[in-house]
């Protein structure tokens, strides 16, 4: 039932790009699968292949994060793994800018135009926050409940955009928006549980408390 759900959800993401795809490409999407050889070479091609090695990276990294959470770093408090996270990742980010153009990025009065600006700061504190939420997401969750959580961004982000922007929610996105409650409710029925090593102990040293009671 847990495989099931996690198709029937990738699904229910794929037909909604799939809409975007359709809408927004000149050529009818007949005319591009009559095609045939033109149609899977503008599938097939390089930036495919970048963006499959994106998706596992970004997956890979999320179970390994949830790992040392759980597991190998369960002993150290989030919020200090967290600053080794941050860290590491400001260490990068300069890097790349020092490589790009060193000259522009490493002036006080460059420096003094980021920090001036509100927009970079308000940036800076929701990308903060939402990594900080997600490492205690995945210290108490699961990275799958993580990606049945960003799955269901589809409702919000449909209904917010028709809201604000005027944007019309098209056939495609009210479909995926099914097909993603439907996958959610499958998962909701029989749940990966991963509480981590300190939780196990933790179960462990009660019930062993439990029976040296009686």
């Amino acid at each position: 039932m847990q495989w099931i759900s996690l198709i029937i959800l990738t699904a229910g993401c794929i037909l909604k790009e799939v809409g975007h795809t359709l809408s927004s490409s000149s050529t009818p999407a007949a005319e591009q699968v009559g095609s045939g050889s033109s149609f899977l070479s503008s599938m097939l091609n390089v930036h495919l292949l970048f963006i499959m090695i994106q998706v596992f990276s970004s997956c890979f990294a999320g179970v390994y994060n949830e790992y040392l959470l759980k597991d190998t770093g369960a002993e150290v408090h989030v919020m200090l793994q967290n600053i080794f996270m941050y860290v590491d990742s400001i260490i990068c980010g300069l890097l790349v800018l020092f490589y790009q153009n060193p000259s522009q990025v490493f002036t006080v009065q460059e420096f003094s135009k980021v920090i001036a600006n509100p927009r970079v700061i308000i940036i800076v504190l929701n990308n903060a926050a939402i990594g900080v939420t997600t490492s205690l997401f995945l210290r108490s969750l699961n990275s799958i409940l993580k990606t049945f959580a960003s799955a269901l961004e589809l409702m919000f982000t449909a209904v917010l955009c028709w809201f604000i922007f005027g944007i019309a929610i098209d056939v495609y996105t009210v479909v995926a928006i099914v097909v993603v409650s439907a996958a959610t409710f499958l998962y909701a029925r029989n749940p990966v549980v991963n509480q981590g090593k300190l939780a196990a102990e933790a179960s462990a040293d009660s019930a062993l408390t439990s029976v040296t009671a009686k």
